[in-house]
């Protein structure tokens, strides 16, 4: 036999000799050998059972009774960034500013904290001024208070807050009467 034979056939024999016979699992605990441990699946930690996930959610719902609404952290990073960008930034255009309201009254801020954050050269209470918010109005629809958020007078925005509400109203399907 040449080397490159006899390096093959050793070789060989070794791998052969590494790789042991499978055994049941009488043997190996026989041989002294860990078995491997059984792990935790989804029926014995009952996580996924239907009572289980029904217990959570009644849990919940009386945290939420007692203890308030609590923000997702999704909605609470949200606000932070709204916050800030209302805050902060002096290049925003004004449908931004109300756009930005907007989401954080949806998110729960009140809007004496959001008027904190940023001022408004109050703009002049005129005819144009007030066609103006109302043909804006027509078109988007937004809460009063975001119109107040750029200088739109008070005395405007309350005759909008009348027909914001009626609006929601209709959209949620409630109305009045009968």
């Amino acid at each position: 036999m040449n080397k490159r034979a006899t390096k093959k056939a050793k070789s060989v024999k070794t791998k052969m000799a590494r790789k042991a016979p499978a055994r049941s699992v009488q043997e190996r605990k026989a041989y002294g050998k860990p078995t491997k441990k059984p792990t935790k699946s989804a029926s014995v930690t009952r996580r996924g059972a239907p009572d289980v996930i029904e217990k959570r959610k009644i849990a919940r719902l009386l945290n939420d009774a007692f203890g308030g609404t609590r923000i997702d952290g999704r909605s609470a990073r949200r606000r932070e960034r709204l916050t800030k960008a209302l805050s902060e930034s002096t290049s925003l255009k004004p449908i931004m500013i109300m756009r930005y309201t907007a989401e954080l009254l949806d998110l729960g801020v009140p809007f004496s904290d959001i008027k904190k954050m940023r001022t408004a050269k109050a703009l002049p209470d005129t005819l144009e001024i007030q066609s103006l918010l109302e043909r804006f109005h027509a078109a988007h629809n937004m809460r009063p208070e975001c119109y107040r958020m750029i200088g739109f007078p008070a005395r405007l925005t309350k005759g909008i807050r009348r027909r914001w509400l009626q609006s929601s109203a209709v959209a949620q399907g409630r109305t009045d009467g009968g």
